[in-house]
C-alpha cells in the first residue's frame, strides 16, 4: 500500500484523496482525521469489505464510516474472498502459527478493489 506520507494528486491536480480500507475499529477510526490534518489530504473515502463478518460489525463500520468519511462504500467480497484466497490458502496448507491465514487474504481482497477508486494513495489505518 501506499505510503500516506508520499502525497500525490488527482487527475486534475488538485484535490488529493486517499482510499482507506475502513474495519470500523480505533485503528481505521482515527485514521481519517489524521490523513486531513497531518497528511493534508482533502477527501478520504473509506471501504468496507465483507469477507464474511456478522452483519452487525459490517452494519457498524458503515454506519461509523459515512459519519467520518468523505464517501463511503461497502463491498460483499465473500464469494471472491473464498474462491480466490480460502481455498488456494487451504489447499497450499497456508497457515501462520497454527491459523489460516484469513486476516492477511483479506487485506488482499480488499486492495484490489481500492485500487478502482482512482485515488492518488491508499491506506489501511496505520497511518
Amino acid at each position: 500500500m501506499a505510503d500516506p506520507k508520499t502525497i500525490t494528486y488527482d487527475e486534475d491536480n488538485t484535490m488529493k484523496t486517499i482510499v482507506l480500507a475502513y474495519s470500523g475499529g480505533l485503528d481505521t477510526s482515527v485514521a481519517i482525521p489524521l490523513l486531513r490534518e497531518r497528511y493534508d489530504y482533502d477527501k478520504v473515502i473509506t471501504v468496507v469489505a465483507d469477507v464474511g463478518q456478522p452483519a452487525s460489525e459490517i452494519a457498524s463500520a458503515s454506519k461509523r464510516a459515512e459519519a467520518l468519511a468523505d464517501a463511503h462504500y461497502t463491498l460483499d467480497l465473500k464469494k471472491e474472498f473464498v474462491d480466490d484466497y480460502i481455498v488456494p490458502s487451504i489447499k497450499a496448507n497456508g497457515l501462520y502459527e497454527g491459523y489460516v491465514l484469513g486476516t492477511a487474504l483479506a487485506y488482499a481482497t480488499s486492495s484490489d478493489h481500492l485500487l478502482e477508486e482512482r485515488a492518488a494513495s491508499m491506506s489501511r489505518g496505520r497511518v
